[in-house]
């Protein structure tokens, strides 16, 4: 399933890239073939240091790319705090209005991603190669099933 990743980012360090790249490798691990906004921005090499360096105009064009993606897929997944995120609160009224199912992720389940990004870096480094963006400053360890299902709340 294609699954569209929102959820805050202004107001966080990097633009909460973390969280983007976490739930995205989580989502890709129970088998999802997820859009991730973050990585989309890092493609097109849209890079902001601050949120004041976001203007109006750059706001319409990402919102304008995000609702576009967003409608190519089946579900959004909502990160944690997506709540209090504008850009989220609208992506998912656009999905709910087309009937595009919602799921929650919860805080146990992006620590989950956490600890996938920490180890996918750490065999990237072993390797010789590294991605771009991964934080080598950020060890996260968790416990269990890394192979938990996703909660879906649809409405």
């Amino acid at each position: 399933m294609r699954v569209y990743i929102a959820g805050p980012m202004r107001g966080y360090p990097d633009f909460n890239k973390a969280a983007f790249d976490a739930a995205e490798l989580l989502l890709k691990e129970i088998g999802h073939d997820p859009v991730n906004p973050s990585r989309m921005d890092e493609e097109l090499g849209l890079h902001f240091e601050k949120d004041e360096d976001v203007t109006n105009e750059h706001l319409k064009q990402i919102m304008l790319r995000d609702i576009d993606a967003l409608f190519t897929c089946d579900a959004i997944a909502l990160l944690p705090g997506w709540l209090m995120s504008k850009g989220a609160c609208l992506e998912r009224q656009a999905a709910q209005y087309v009937g595009i199912p919602a799921i929650e992720l919860t805080t146990a389940q992006m620590e989950i991603g956490y600890a996938a990004r920490e180890s996918a870096h750490e065999a990237e480094s072993h390797s010789g190669t590294s991605s771009p963006g991964c934080n080598s400053g950020r060890k996260q360890r968790v416990s269990g099933n890394s192979r938990r299902g996703v909660h879906r709340r649809v409405g």
